[in-house]
């Protein structure tokens, strides 16, 4: 009886969307297609004479046929249910119905009959929001479209790509497909790599690193090989001090007149460009140099008109303009120039990142300028400024719960975060949480509602550094991140009759070798748990003593000190011999 209704479940699903699709596929499609045009039903590609095999080169084309399911346009159907001029309609029935809107207002205020006009006029909006626009063909996307597709196979090297197209009329009325016809031709391949660079400290960086050259001679030519290119060299002037080298700097050229399909590539990289007043000027780059470090720990008390105090730790100025919240090694420790280095990006982008990790700043700004000190202009000063967070910030929050084995639970939290501890940008993290709830069945044997309890609190404490017995840095240098953390933590359970208190602690570092990849090794990992109704077990988890008692009577257990008046398992007595004579061998 159960499978015969089931089957004519399916069979009426099934039958009410075969309706569902006739009644729609009955509709005009074209109902909304104005006089004059016609509606988009299918794109072609064929590159030479065939199908492209790339999916993506479909997705170029400007404008899309509608959307189908089960070859029917519901999306368009939907949209065409809408009425183009809904608020217009019902305005001119108002003026041209004075009668029935007399009659309407004598049922309705003359509020609700505003509202309902605004409504119908919301309803139909909501149609042709939800339905699809019917897909006009329009001779300026195709045109758009072409370029895409020439625009595409140039990029990978077919510099002479003819595309062309062809409407064809469908049979039915004002419908009709866009077929696009594409010959590549032959590819154009790099034949020789050219390099008219104007700085000759630039044109050296260039000529020393040939070796990583991501253009190769004899590929086809590939317009994102050209980007990867540029990116490299862009990477490789910024990190050996060229620091005004910007990416437009650094441009391609390509002959390819009467080269028999090959391209001879010119590298260009011209000066670097100056505004001076209207005009532009045009010197040589040069190879820039870190002349002086300067940190300002608490940079927003400098717009106070305080008096700074500078103190220099290593090649570092730290100028306060308040009092000392940070050990000088913590702000010098996290910064990568060094006074007398080349400029490298990289030595600023982990300063950034090294600084942010820390927890105690806000986003720092590190910004560079020309030493006026040093008349050749190859010499800049790096300000680094800071602005630390609050030292104290308290988050509280509450949450309800249920599940199975609980009906209603009632949980609350509050961490405190202590920021720079002992002024060496340590983070100390202290969380309790605790919460009530009411067992669903009442299985622990509590009369209470609120029969079930549990509380805990950890702390973390983290320092952005290794604490280890032997120095680390060449092992794990200070650009992989690495911080020293210390938690511990207890939690007491009052549960279904399996009450207990746990407590734990780890010591742990960690460090990131790769700006995706994250290492961490615990030294000290211990937890101690102490079950304080431990036979009560068997009592909760019947599944599981069922389970156990299965096992005795399959191995004919018979003896008394196992088993209780019905001859199963006693509970804790028996359960517990069981689970240690079985796997001792006692009992076989």
């Amino acid at each position: 009886m159960t499978i015969y209704m089931k089957k004519t479940s399916l069979l009426a699903k099934i039958g009410l969307i075969i309706t569902v699709v006739i009644v729609i596929s009955s509709c005009n499609a074209i109902k909304r297609v104005p006089e004059g045009k016609k509606l988009l039903i299918d794109n072609t590609i064929l590159v030479d004479s065939i199908a492209p095999k790339d999916p993506r080169v479909k997705n170029l084309l400007v404008q899309q046929p509608n959307n189908r399911i089960l070859t029917v346009p519901v999306g368009l159907h939907f949209y065409n249910l809408a009425r183009p001029h809904r608020d217009s309609i019902y305005l001119k029935w108002m003026q041209e119905n004075p009668k029935g809107l007399e009659r309407r207002n004598k049922i309705l205020s003359e509020k609700q009959t505003i509202q309902l006009g605004q409504g119908l006029v919301d309803f139909n909006n909501w149609i042709k929001r939800t339905g699809e626009e019917p897909a006009i063909l329009e001779y300026d996307d195709i045109t758009k479209s072409k370029e895409r597709l020439r625009a595409w196979y140039w990029n990978q090297g077919w510099f002479n790509t003819e595309v062309s197209h062809e409407v064809i009329d469908n049979d039915k009325k004002q419908r009709a497909e866009v077929v696009y016809t594409i010959n590549k031709h032959q590819a154009y391949k790099v034949d020789s790599i050219k390099a008219r660079i104007s700085s000759p400290l630039v044109d050296s960086l260039y000529r020393a690193h040939l070796k990583d050259q991501l253009i190769k001679t004899g590929a086809q030519y590939y317009t994102p090989d050209f980007n990867a290119e540029r990116d490299r060299l862009m990477t490789l002037f910024r990190n050996n001090g060229v620091y005004y080298m910007e990416k437009e700097f650094i441009k391609f050229e390509g002959d390819t007149v009467k080269t028999n399909h090959k391209a001879n590539i010119a590298v260009i990289i011209g000066d670097r460009e100056i505004k001076v007043a209207d005009s532009i000027i045009e010197k040589p780059f040069l190879i820039h140099k870190i002349s002086k470090i300067n940190v300002f720990p608490d940079y927003e008390e400098a717009m106070e008109g305080r008096i700074p105090d500078t103190t220099r730790f290593k090649d570092v100025n730290i100028i306060r303009y308040g009092e000392r919240k940070y050990r000088n090694f913590v702000l010098a420790d996290a910064i990568f120039f060094h006074e007398g280095d080349i400029y490298r990006d990289i030595d600023r982008d982990r300063t950034f990142n090294r600084i942010t990790e820390l927890k105690s700043f806000f986003t720092p700004s590190i910004r560079l300028e020309v030493d006026p000190a040093d008349s050749t202009g190859v010499n800049l000063i790096a300000n680094i400024l800071l602005t630390s967070k609050k030292k104290f910030f308290l988050k509280n929050s509450a949450e309800t719960t249920h599940s199975n084995i609980q009906a209603l639970g009632i949980g609350l939290n509050s961490s405190l975060v202590i920021r720079n501890l002992f002024q060496g940008s340590e983070l100390l993290d202290i969380n309790f949480r605790g919460s009530i709830g009411a067992s669903a069945d009442g299985a622990s044997g509590d009369s209470r509602f609120f029969d079930l309890q549990e509380y805990g609190a950890d702390a973390r404490l983290s320092f952005p550094r290794l604490f280890f017995p032997v120095k680390t840095e060449k092992l794990i240098p200070k650009y992989m991140s690495p911080s020293t953390n210390f938690s511990v933590g207890f939690v007491s359970q009052t549960n279904i009759g399996l009450d207990k208190t746990s407590f734990n602690s780890i010591l742990s570092y960690r460090w990131k070798p790769k700006p995706t990849n994250t290492s961490r090794f615990d030294l000290i990992n211990a937890q101690y748990v102490r079950n304080l109704d431990p036979g009560d077990f068997f009592n909760v988890y019947n599944s599981t003593y069922n389970s156990l008692n299965t096992v005795a009577e399959d191995l004919n257990i018979n003896n008394p000190i196992y088993l209780n008046d019905d001859n199963n398992l006693s509970i804790p007595d028996g359960t517990s011999l069981v689970n240690r004579d079985v796997p001792s061998g006692i009992l076989k």
